[in-house]
């Protein structure tokens, strides 16, 4: 791993660790934090996206397989301060062509 993608690594689970928030303290960072780290520059697509604060920041289609993974709950765990991290990052993504999955039906 890049000495970039370590230190944005080391400023999600401070930022995620240092500021508490409700709900979001109930389940652990790691689970959340994980999937970010298999896709190669995704934790820094998230990092820039968030940054520019504007919807025209493109996010790769591996990254924004995971960002739509990744439930509210994590999102709000891994951004407390920022509780619309994750419908942020699914906008970008959607208007990119890439939608969640639909989720599947009752049996």
């Amino acid at each position: 791993m890049s000495t970039q993608t370590i230190a944005i690594l080391l400023a999600f689970l401070c930022m995620g660790t240092l500021i508490p928030s409700g709900l979001a303290q109930k389940i652990p960072t790691l689970p959340c934090f994980l999937p970010l780290t298999t896709i190669p520059g995704c934790s820094k697509e998230i990092f820039v996206a968030i940054s520019a604060g504007t919807g025209r920041i493109a996010i790769g289609p591996a990254c924004c397989k995971v960002i739509n993974e990744l439930t509210d709950v994590c999102w709000a765990r891994l951004f407390p301060s920022i509780p619309a991290t994750g419908k942020f990052l699914r906008g970008i993504c959607s208007r990119s062509g890439i939608s969640p999955a639909p989720a599947p039906a009752p049996n």
